[in-house]
């Protein structure tokens, strides 16, 4: 997902960083993450919105014979740097 993070130009000017952390779904199927949210960290709203889009416009594999058969929810800090 690292490569997901969009860093907009105003953001890149403004020196802005930090780190959001951001909890979402994953069906055991893969695919879209669903109930993408802001849970912690940076207070920014730039910063919340690349975070939030890093996730919601990542595509996620379907979960290995080993994993829950069932909807997980996961919770994973987004550096932005």
């Amino acid at each position: 997902m690292r490569n997901n993070v969009h860093v907009s130009a105003i953001i890149k000017r403004l020196g802005l960083k930090g780190t959001v952390i951001v909890s979402f779904k994953l069906n055991p199927s893969g695919g879209k993450a669903r109930d993408v949210q802001v849970v912690g960290g940076s207070q920014n709203p730039l910063l919340r919105k690349a975070a939030i889009a890093a996730v919601a416009n990542s595509t996620f594999p379907a979960f290995t014979s080993h994993m829950p058969p069932h909807t997980l929810s996961f919770t994973v800090p987004i550096d932005i740097t």
